[in-house]
This record gives structure tokens, C-alpha cells and sequence, in this order.
């Protein structure tokens, strides 16, 4: 059964249309570069703590966790009644946990983050949140403050063609460390960090040795493209060339963020 996202190109479903518990689905073909949805945050956790403090986020779970903080609970108490229960609905690792370690698994495997004022915040929405994972996405999500000054709205943006009916992917994990790991390692890490078996074409048994060599190829690439400048023309034409292969890569891969403008 389909949830309707009003006024937007896809629907939340559940079944064989998604490859695990709920995703997203279009409702119709959306083109690359178009605008899938906004979504407003349902709640905003201010860590007060700057991006360099902050770092992989570790300390700060373990201070929610151990209560030495209570960030995750003062968000949701300022957020509405509807919002915390719209909130509480979304995927949990562990449903039989009590209630604020609930609340605190929800945002540390659903938050996205941003920095505002020189603190990293942590959004968590109603929508993005209910995105499956890829090691090849169709979508990438940034965060944005909307005309309305809504501050943590994630805006999800198509980096492939997409056609009706077809589930929309994100990449939980977007670091260098990560993204062009072999399938071994990403699995691994998603394993670890999301408890989950990734079965997209990069990481499935049949298919992930062919991706393996085409990560392992944009790696090399990148490395080129991050050299001293050639010396001479000859060598200046292999560079630009090199440099072209590598963004038609990305762009084939859907990896249309940062990693594409730094290309």
C-alpha cells in the first residue's frame, strides 16, 4: 500500500515495489537534474557543537545515549504534537528498546547534517527519511533554507533519468573512506552502521565485480586529477581527457554532489 506524498512526484510504499520495508517510489518519469521534492524538517537537533568538534558524530551519540546530553529530547520536546508522532513512526533498529533510546536511534540513523551559525544541527524529515539505500543513487539530497526561512528542509534532486514506478535511491554514506570501497567494505559498513544487507548491482555477488573496477578506475582518476598540472600540451590533452572520463563516470553512477563540481 502507497502512502501519497501531496503535491509532489512520488509516492511511500511498501511490498515488492521497494527493495526493503518502506521506500520511495514516482509516480511518474522525473528527469535528471529535476527537483523530486522538499521536505521540512519534523524536528532540528542543535548538537552546539561546531563541524570540527563534532566530527564523525560518535562522541555525540554515545553523550545522547548516556544521557550525558539531552539534545535529541529537547528537539522533540519543541516540536509538535503531530510532528513527534509522525517522527516516532519512522524506522527504529531495535522497535523493543525503550522509548527515548528509540528516539535517539531514529535521528542518529535518519538525521541529515548542517551547519548554521558555525553549529552543526541535525535534521530529520518526514519523507527523505524513508529513502533506501544505493552505492549507485538516482537522487542526492542537500539541505536548504527555504524561501520561508524553514531552516533544515532537504531538497531531493534527481541525479539519473527515472521512470515510473521506479524505487528512488539514496547513498547513506558519501565519504571518501566509503563510497568507492569495494563491495566487501561497503557492505560491511552499512552492516555495521545500518544493520542491513546492501543488494544493490555494485554490492550483489553477480554483478559487484564489474563495479569494483569501475570505482577502483574513478579512484585512479581522481588521483590524476588532483596531480600537479601537466607539463606539457600533450600531456595537458590526456589530463582534459581523463578529466572528462571521470565526470561521465560519476554522472553514469548518479553521483551528481560535491564529488561531480570537484571533478
Amino acid at each position: 500500500m502507497a502512502l501519497h506524498v501531496p503535491g509532489q512526484l512520488v509516492d511511500i510504499a511498501s511490498g515488492p515495489q521497494v527493495c526493503h520495508g518502506r521506500g520511495m517510489i514516482a509516480r511518474k518519469v522525473i528527469s535528471k537534474g529535476e527537483l523530486i521534492l522538499e521536505d521540512p524538517p519534523l524536528i532540528i537537533i542543535n548538537t552546539r557543537l561546531s563541524l570540527k568538534r563534532f566530527g564523525d558524530g560518535v562522541a555525540f551519540w554515545k553523550g545522547e545515549e548516556s544521557k550525558a546530553t539531552r539534545h535529541v529530547e529537547q528537539a522533540l520536546q519543541e516540536a509538535s504534537n503531530i510532528d513527534r508522532d509522525v517522527y516516532r513512526g519512522l524506522h527504529v533498529m531495535d522497535p523493543n528498546a525503550g522509548k527515548t533510546m528509540r528516539d535517539i536511534d531514529i535521528a542518529k540513523h535518519n538525521a541529515y547534517n548542517f551547519t548554521w551559525n558555525k553549529n552543526v544541527y541535525l535534521a530529520v524529515c518526514q519523507y527523505v527519511s524513508r529513502i533506501n539505500h544505493s552505492c549507485i543513487p538516482n537522487s542526492m539530497a542537500a539541505g536548504v533554507r527555504t524561501k520561508e526561512g524553514i531552516v533544515g528542509s532537504i531538497r531531493l534532486v534527481a541525479t539519473k533519468d527515472i521512470l515510473q514506478n521506479e524505487e528512488i535511491f539514496l547513498e547513506y554514506q558519501t565519504e571518501d573512506q566509503f563510497w568507492l570501497q569495494s563491495a566487501a567494505v561497503r557492505m560491511s559498513e552499512l552492516q555495521q552502521n545500518w544493520h542491513f544487507q546492501c543488494a544493490c548491482p555494485a554490492c550483489h555477488a553477480s554483478t559487484c565485480q564489474f563495479y569494483d573496477n569501475a570505482f577502483a578506475h574513478i579512484r585512479w582518476l581522481r588521483a590524476i586529477a588532483s596531480s600537479a598540472l601537466p607539463d606539457t600540451e600533450l600531456q595537458l590533452i590526456q589530463r582534459i581527457n581523463d578529466l572528462k572520463i571521470l565526470i561521465s563516470m560519476l554522472l553514469a553512477f548518479g553521483f551528481g554532489d560535491g564529488r561531480l563540481s570537484a571533478a
